[in-house]
């Protein structure tokens, strides 16, 4: 009987486990960190992160590639840099962003945070009342 109902619990717990994996999966850079993407460290300046954007951007501009697979595959990669780039330009969206990786735990704290600067609007709305 006890048997039976261990298995159970760890059953569970895998499942659970598995579902807060790929919690994180659709946010930020996914499942790799925007800092190794471009290539930076975590104290890097905007410009420091400007100027590997821009040196990456260059190496994997599909314009640059001849064959339809390579350009493909610079494609697939200029979109992920050029993500990562999008994420850590903006201090804002960069604090949340270090958040997430501070706080791993937090899992609802990183989905609102993360649709609050996707989603909200990006007006005062106090203004449209004055």
């Amino acid at each position: 009987m006890f048997h039976g109902s261990a298995l159970g619990i760890i059953y569970f717990l895998s499942v659970i486990c598995s579902l807060q994996a790929q919690l994180l999966e659709g946010l930020y850079c996914g499942k790799d960190n925007c800092y190794d993407i471009l290539e930076v460290t975590r104290d890097a300046s905007k410009s420091e992160i400007a100027k590997n954007y821009r040196r990456l951007a260059k190496l994997y501009h599909p314009d640059l590639h001849r064959t339809k697979e390579e350009k493909l595959k610079a494609e697939e990669q200029f979109k992920i840099i050029a993500t990562a780039y999008e994420i850590l330009k903006d201090e804002e969206s960069r604090a949340d962003y270090d958040y997430m990786l501070d706080n791993p735990d937090a899992y609802y704290a990183h989905y609102y945070r993360y649709y609050r600067r996707r989603v909200a609007p990006k007006i005062d709305v106090q203004s449209c009342y004055s």
